[in-house]
């Protein structure tokens, strides 16, 4: 059993409880095998929980924008326009103020997600952009005016 698997089993024993004063977690039990391996699709979806951090600040979002939106457009009878700009502002303002750690956590991910596209360039790409420049400065060194 590894080390992820002891801390997995042990917070689930404790119940997620938080206290000021954690207590110590073990780091391998003491009898029962590990259903928790690699290839156990569970444990892999709780992983990925962790790196979902946008899909959970959109969700909240969205919650909130349309308990705004419907209770002004359905309860209170508000045009449906009116009740979607006050949804929008709702929505952004509780999520910017109250959910900012998910909020830049969400920022993070996309963030990565983003660099990961751009920074794995093959050889053979990496070749190509060396002569696309190389022929772009060769034209401007032609170009009349050029300095």
């Amino acid at each position: 059993m590894n080390e992820c698997c002891g801390v997995l089993h042990e917070r689930i024993r404790s119940g997620y409880k938080s206290s000021k004063q954690p207590k110590p977690l073990r780091r391998k039990l003491k009898s029962g095998p590990c259903f928790h391996s690699s290839d156990n699709p569970v444990h892999r979806f709780i992983g990925r929980l962790e790196t979902m951090q946008f899909v959970k600040y959109t969700v909240i979002r969205l919650g909130i924008f349309l308990a705004v939106f419907l209770g002004l457009w359905l309860g209170m009878k508000w045009p449906i326009f009116v009740s979607g700009i006050i949804g929008l502002v709702v929505a952004f303002a509780v999520a910017y103020l109250f959910f900012n750690k998910l909020r830049l956590k969400a920022n993070e991910d996309i963030r990565n997600a983003f660099s990961k596209t751009s920074a794995n360039k093959t050889k053979m790409q990496l070749a190509d952009e060396a002569v696309e420049d190389e022929f772009d400065e060769s034209q401007r060194k032609q170009m009349p005016g050029a300095q």
